[in-house]
């Protein structure tokens, strides 16, 4: 990370180890820290540590949201 810090896919596999070690806040802290996109994996991730902080409403949203992209890149 010191070598390449503003590399978003290394932050978002770092984010998905602390989520695997049961570390939901610095997982948390990590995908917050990057820039708010609608990268596909990058919500997806959001949303799981939200589901594991028991913050289920501001997943659900979230989860709305990818579905709404997904809807949209359907009908483009």
């Amino acid at each position: 990370m010191q070598l390449h810090p503003g590399n978003s896919s290394l932050q978002i596999k770092r984010a998905k180890i602390y989520l695997a070690l049961g570390e939901t806040q610095k997982a948390m802290r990590m995908l917050d820290s990057l820039s708010e996109s609608n990268e596909y994996e990058l919500m997806l991730l959001k949303a799981e540590a939200l589901v594991k902080s028991g913050r289920n409403k501001e997943a659900e949203l979230i989860c709305n949201a990818i579905i709404e992209n997904e809807v949209e890149d359907v009908d483009n």
